[in-house]
């Protein structure tokens, strides 16, 4: 896998990998206007242990590159596996990322939404996706999830209907979330920054494109799930 060093710029890396951005918010480093000198002169100008610093950044990077689900044979997997991995790989994911990508969002919205109208549309977009996709979450770990466990492993007519009745109603939340996706890619003109946009303007349209596309990742897993029932 590819490993960044410390002669990379962290404008460079975030470009790559729009996560760094945390690391760099932790250390104070800027990744912004300001981020196009090599780490190694920032290392030492703020006396940072880069040894330390370039081993989270790297095994960071290398987790999310070996995050996708290729090569995972869903039809050998049991109900309560594929429940498993949902919750874990997806819902704990988001729970985490979609906070903090709201305090980029927020961001953007705060400095460059008084000349750039759409800002305050994509930031109220962003707002809604968050909560509907929070509210998704807790109606499946607590209601639809746990009756799918049940049905692996004791199948009745009862549960299996319950389980189907349950899927229908949230078809409905399903396709409010696909069209808030859809509104944000139209807004942020499928998430091209203008060009004179700043680092932060680029890294959060960067993260707003990969946290659409695992959102889309999990409804298809999803749906690999509920063709099992």
């Amino acid at each position: 896998m590819s490993i960044f060093t410390v002669e990379n710029t962290p404008a460079e890396i975030v470009k790559i990998y729009p996560k760094a951005s945390d690391i760099f918010r932790t250390y104070n480093i800027n990744f912004c206007c300001g981020g196009d000198k090599p780490l190694q002169q920032t290392f030492e100008s703020k006396h940072l242990d880069s040894e330390d610093i370039m081993a989270q950044l790297n095994h960071s990077y290398n987790m999310w590159q070996a995050n996708g689900r290729d090569g995972v044979h869903w039809e050998s997997m049991s109900l309560v596996d594929i429940v498993d991995y949902i919750t874990f790989h997806y819902h704990e994911s988001f729970q985490l990322e979609l906070p903090k990508l709201d305090q980029f969002v927020t961001r953007v919205y705060q400095v460059h939404g008084a000349d750039q109208p759409h800002l305050q549309k994509m930031y109220q977009q962003y707002e809604l996706l968050k909560e509907s996709i929070m509210a998704y979450i807790l109606k499946r770990e607590k209601g639809l999830f746990p009756l799918i466990k049940d049905y692996n492993t004791g199948q009745t007519e009862t549960l299996l209907n319950d389980i189907k009745s349950k899927i229908n109603v949230l078809k409905e939340e399903r396709q409010v979330i696909e069209d808030i996706l859809m509104n944000i890619r139209n807004i942020t003109n499928s998430f091209t920054p203008p060009s004179h946009a700043c680092g932060t303007y680029r890294v959060t349209y960067a993260r707003l494109e990969e946290m659409r596309e695992q959102i889309f990742e999990y409804l298809d897993l999803e749906t690999t799930l509920f063709n099992r029932i």
